[in-house]
């Protein structure tokens, strides 16, 4: 047997293990989502990205708070869809304000007020979110939009879009076939998922290393409800309590509703071309 002196015996195994570990970093990848919360202490708002705490609004309003994060996630949620690197968030200072920026979009304005709550410099905060943005997207991820759950009307074919880094997905599969069908757009980057009759099931997808699992709720339409409705009157009266009645009248003749189901009518508002009246349905459909 041939005798291998140990430091290049070494050398070798360590070259070996090196390769190993790029290819299976290579192939690592995760489902990327922003949404924002609530913060426990119920004063402050959170966005998050997989569990983890990336920005924390603190003030007085905490609605608005709330609004303002829920906003911020939808931006990051978008960024995130086209495929930003960590190398695209940059921020922009002036005098009263810094911003985040990915690309040429703002994603968030930090002022004074807002580095207030938090002991900080408008910019001192702006950056340390800044660099909190930068790890998220460090990873090579994926993103599916809508993200967690899908309804799917009986019959009717509903859309769930990928993107992020991720070029294509590997598979996608329905628990119950009998429930719903997917079938993988890839030019599209798009799974279309098809309701076949009511019930819930789970689309699970793979991509690398990747499995998300979004439920999918299956269900007929209670009702059909046009966009307007039009209905001719005569005389020259066009507010008057029996036109009142006639727009409601118009208005359940024109919705058709599911056998089961209710329909709900509410008082008509009267605008500068007619009548808007909000209908809404429910009930049992299956």
């Amino acid at each position: 047997m041939k005798h291998v002196p140990a430091r290049a015996l070494f050398i070798a195994c360590l070259v070996a293990c090196l390769l190993a570990t790029c290819s299976v970093s290579a192939q690592t990848c995760r489902v990327l989502q922003f949404r924002a919360m609530p913060a426990p202490d119920s004063k402050s708002a959170c966005v998050l990205a997989n569990g983890k705490v990336l920005m924390r609004l603190r003030g007085d309003d905490v609605d608005g708070l709330l609004a303002r994060a829920d906003i911020v996630a939808g931006k990051l949620n978008v960024a995130a869809a086209a495929a930003v690197s960590a190398g695209d968030v940059a921020t922009k200072r002036s005098r009263n304000e810094t911003q985040i920026v990915i690309g040429n979009r703002s994603i968030v304005t930090v002022d004074r007020a807002l580095a207030r709550g938090s002991n900080s410099s408008h910019q001192g905060l702006a950056e340390a979110w800044a660099k909190n943005l930068k790890s998220a997207f460090t990873q090579r991820y994926i993103t599916f939009s809508p993200h967690g759950k899908l309804t799917v009307p009986v019959g009717e074919t509903r859309v769930i879009r990928w993107g992020g880094a991720v070029k294509a997905v590997d598979s996608a599969k329905t628990a119950d076939d009998k429930v719903a069908r997917v079938q993988i757009d890839e030019a599209e980057k798009k799974l279309e998922v098809r309701a076949l009759t009511t019930g819930t099931t789970t689309l699970t997808v793979n991509a690398l290393d990747c499995r998300h699992t979004i439920e999918l709720d299956c269900r007929k339409w209670a009702a059909r409800i046009p966009l307007s409705s039009e209905l001719q009157i005569s005389g020259g009266q066009t507010r008057t309590p029996s036109l009142v009645r006639a727009a409601e009248s118009l208005a359940r003749s024109a919705v058709q509703v599911a056998p089961h189901a209710s329909m709900s009518i509410a008082e008509p508002l009267s605008v500068t071309d007619g009548y808007r009246i909000r209908v809404s349905a429910s009930g049992d459909t299956s």
